[in-house]
């Protein structure tokens, strides 16, 4: 995405951001603007509605994977001068389905609803009938993009496995290992172009090898000359606010996101609902290797996770002499981690 893109965010939003009035680079939320959305038949039942977003703060496209047709993103459905009923179905700005022949936008004859607009501003005005209640509490997932793991079937992480769970849990009105309510179909996945925690794939690569050598991920990290977790949330808030999405009950194990996503008195975060590993309470599904192991292991001692399932771990297992020998390359981490500054976590 160009960056001409992200100067007609900032004048077409100058004033608002998800409804709000936070500046863009001043500290405030960034700037948000849904481009286009249409809905996914999947595999696992429900249809989804991608919406994909521009913003002020980075160049990448980020994306809100929404169950439930009648959470409606504000700058999408916000009327622009001169645009037909077809431009608006075109980008996806439309209630109900599309179908052959249909002609408006606003309005749905087959389900006998009609979408209502401030005449001033053309902002999309909230409706029982047309319009997901930001007062409900509404299963969130704010996941961040991971190429290894959803791609390439890697045994390093569980992010995989938390997307398609995370998916699982909202478009299903219980889980029924879990006893966990997934709120009657209704919910956000927001997708985060955050690969790597935030350093991207050659260099989570480059992380891979030194783990390999004998490093954690935290470790690995600062190796790299990165920070620990380099994410930041702010545009998933910003999403999410866009969305009128006001209570959320957040998918994670991750203290950290549950601070950074709070934004109180617009988005709070009333409950956390956690991911925990598939294997742990099935061992014949799930991710089952020595590497995931390590993985949560670092998690939960190092980055304060919030798993209490205990670990099998098979990091635990070390032989008297892998424990007596330390290598040159944990020598040479040891060094590269004694001028490191102490971790933020």
């Amino acid at each position: 995405m160009d960056n001409n893109n992200n100067s007609s965010i900032q004048d077409s939003n100058k004033n608002e951001i998800g409804g709000q009035g936070d500046g863009g680079d001043d500290g405030g939320l960034p700037l948000v603007q849904c481009v286009a959305r249409a809905r996914i038949p999947t595999t696992q039942g429900p249809d989804i509605f991608l919406h994909l977003y521009s913003n002020n703060r980075d160049n990448k496209e980020h994306l809100a994977i929404v169950f439930g047709e009648d959470i409606r993103s504000r700058s999408l459905f916000r009327r622009r001068p001169q645009e037909t009923q077809q431009d608006r179905m075109i980008r996806g700005a439309y209630i109900g389905k599309l179908y052959p022949g249909r002609t408006v936008a606003d309005e749905d004859d087959r389900l006998g609803l009609a979408l209502e607009f401030d005449d001033t501003t053309g902002e999309l005005l909230a409706s029982k009938a047309t319009t997901w209640d930001v007062r409900n509490r509404t299963l969130v997932r704010i996941h961040s993009e991971c190429y290894t793991g959803e791609n390439a079937w890697s045994a390093r992480c569980d992010c995989g496995e938390q997307f398609d769970r995370a998916g699982r849990l909202i478009a299903c009105d219980h889980e029924v290992a879990s006893g966990i309510k997934g709120g009657s179909g209704h919910g956000v996945i927001v997708y985060l172009r955050q690969e790597g925690r935030g350093i991207g794939l050659g260099e989570k690569l480059k992380a891979y090898n030194l783990q390999d050598l004998g490093a954690d991920t935290v470790q690995a990290n600062l190796m790299l000359k990165h920070p620990v977790d380099a994410r930041d949330f702010s545009l998933g808030k910003a999403i999410l606010l866009d969305l009128g999405i006001g209570n959320i009950r957040l998918l994670t194990n991750n203290p950290e996101k549950i601070k950074q996503v709070d934004h109180a008195p617009l988005l709070k975060c009333v409950e956390r609902v956690p991911m925990v590993p598939i294997h742990w309470t099935n061992s014949n599904e799930g991710i089952d290797s020595k590497e995931i192991e390590g993985y949560l292991r670092t998690k939960i001692e190092r980055m304060g996770h919030l798993l209490t399932e205990p670990l099998k771990l098979h990091t635990n297992v070390q032989s008297t002499e892998a424990n007596q020998t330390q290598t040159q390359t944990q020598k040479q981490m040891n060094a590269a981690l004694s001028s490191t500054s102490t971790l933020a976590i």
